[in-house]
């Protein structure tokens, strides 16, 4: 329910229409030696679901309720998807259980699908039980950056959703150095090298901020040596920020299996909600935004 909650809260003023989607497995009755099998319709369960869904969309307070309640038989992030690029979706709202080890190798992520395949921005809420307790809100911005094309877009969006919403930015740059805290003996050799990926990243931040025009939207920057997924979760949670907006290569198959994804990791690890623009989406809906 925190889903519908936050799906109103990014709606508001916008006029938008908030659409509800429940997807399930077809589901095989149990068959026993003693008594025949309960079978129940497809039609029966389409028909119990929407009710459900209408309930939720009317409790809500969602315009058009019933006609805006999807029910769909299939794999969750698949139906998401399709329902999504059907309707012509800005946004997709979801949750995730944050399943990691073995949970997660067994039971997957729905979550990290539809961010890998949908055909807009994804939403990924997921919140302490105190931040549930409250009205969502949006003041603080963590926009990761690498100064690539993809995340000065996604920055771009970010400014975006930062004027309507009057929120803060937090631009951060991590900086791969997987030796950077762990080794405390560092050469001198090694000392020379952070030093001037310290000035390089420092040089390239002050172009990126220069050149950003950012329409009086609040912001600060700042640099981190790690692993850069672990710096931006770490970094979101000292900061008490609400939300972590971020692009993503939209990498498929065997790239994405081979390259992994920053993007996916971060949903996985995060304890705030996480925003993710596919870069494939990017320009059209900056172009939009700006006419």
């Amino acid at each position: 329910m925190q889903v519908v909650k936050w799906a109103r809260f990014m709606a508001q003023g916008a006029g938008e229409n908030i659409h509800l989607v429940h997807a399930h497995d077809l589901e095989y009755p149990l068959v026993l030696p003693i008594s025949p099998p309960i079978v129940i319709s497809e039609a029966d369960t389409q028909d119990r679901l929407r009710r459900d869904l209408t309930a939720v969309a009317i409790k809500y307070g969602i315009a058009d309720g019933g006609a805006h309640c999807h029910i769909r038989t299939g794999r969750a992030f698949n139906e998401i998807c399709k329902v999504a690029e059907a309707i012509h979706s800005d946004l997709i709202v979801t949750s995730t259980h944050g399943r990691t080890g073995w949970k997660r190798v067994f039971l997957g992520s729905t979550a990290e699908r539809v961010v890998r395949y949908a055909p807009c921005p994804v939403l990924v809420v997921r919140q302490s039980k105190a931040a549930a307790a409250r009205e969502p809100r949006l003041k603080k911005i963590v926009v990761p950056v690498d100064f690539s094309d993809c995340s000065r877009e996604a920055l771009m969006f970010a400014v975006k959703l930062a004027h309507d919403f009057d929120a803060k930015l937090l631009i951060l740059h991590g900086t791969y150095d997987s030796h950077f805290k762990t080794n405390a003996y560092a050469t001198d050799a090694e000392i020379t090298l952070r030093n001037y990926l310290k000035r390089d990243a420092e040089k390239q931040m002050r172009r990126l901020v220069r050149e950003t025009n950012f329409g009086g939207v609040a912001f600060k920057s700042a640099i981190k040596f790690g692993f850069p997924e672990e710096e931006i979760c770490d970094y979101a949670e000292k900061e008490s920020a609400d939300l972590i907006l971020m692009s993503s290569h939209g990498r498929t198959g065997l790239r994405h299996l081979f390259i992994g994804s920053t993007a996916e990791h971060i949903v996985r690890y995060a304890k705030g909600s996480v925003l993710v623009v596919p870069n494939r989406s990017l320009r059209e809906r900056l172009m939009r935004a700006a006419s």
